[in-house]
């Protein structure tokens, strides 16, 4: 007999999601001033639906490998504090799926996309191993949405001007190295 069952982590990660799409941003009167929200179109809601479409497939994956870990008698190192995973799982994901639906062809994406990723990764403290890397991926995504801020945001030639002047101060490729160990870190860390 089969028991599916969703890890907490990846339950979170979803609910995140969702929550995020909902209300791009978090909960206080701050932030709701500072977190652009996109125009609701056909387009905008297609391309949420399938990034939380993507979500869930990815959820079920990790269910499915949890399942198949759990089976094989695999269990997670006791030694390991484990205590951030949900949380940190969950911001990293946000952030990721604020990121998924940008497009330049529709300029607002981006604007909303760097700055929901922006707050996703500032809500949380990442564990110290892996500290610097959130700060170099939360830098650099600071930095785009800083300058998309300034932009306007129905301008796609202003937009691209914005990333461009942000460009020259950002080095992607550092960026993206962290990112692959911060993704690394997470998925053999937070596994159970």
């Amino acid at each position: 007999m089969s028991n599916s069952f969703l890890r907490p982590t990846t339950a979170l990660a979803v609910v995140a999601l969702l929550a995020l799409g909902a209300c791009s941003g978090g909960g206080d009167a701050d932030s709701a001033e500072q977190s652009p929200k996109p125009a609701a179109t056909e387009s905008s809601t297609a391309e949420d639906s399938a990034a939380v479409d993507a979500a869930t497939d990815a959820a079920s994956a990790a269910d499915a490998e949890a399942e198949a870990a759990a089976a094989a008698g695999g269990e997670a190192d006791p030694a390991v504090d484990t205590s951030f995973c949900a949380e940190t799982e969950a911001a990293w994901a946000a952030a990721n799926t604020a990121q998924v639906s940008m497009s330049v062809e529709h300029p607002r994406t981006l604007v909303t996309g760097f700055e929901n990723a922006r707050v996703a990764l500032t809500s949380v403290e990442p564990p110290a191993e892996i500290a610097g890397d959130w700060k170099t991926v939360t830098s650099y995504v600071r930095t785009a949405a800083e300058a998309l801020s300034k932009a306007d945001i129905d301008s796609a030639k202003s937009i691209v001007g914005a990333l461009d002047d942000a460009g020259k101060d950002l080095d992607t490729d550092a960026m993206t190295a962290a990112s692959g160990r911060v993704t690394t870190y997470l998925d053999t860390t937070c596994t159970g």
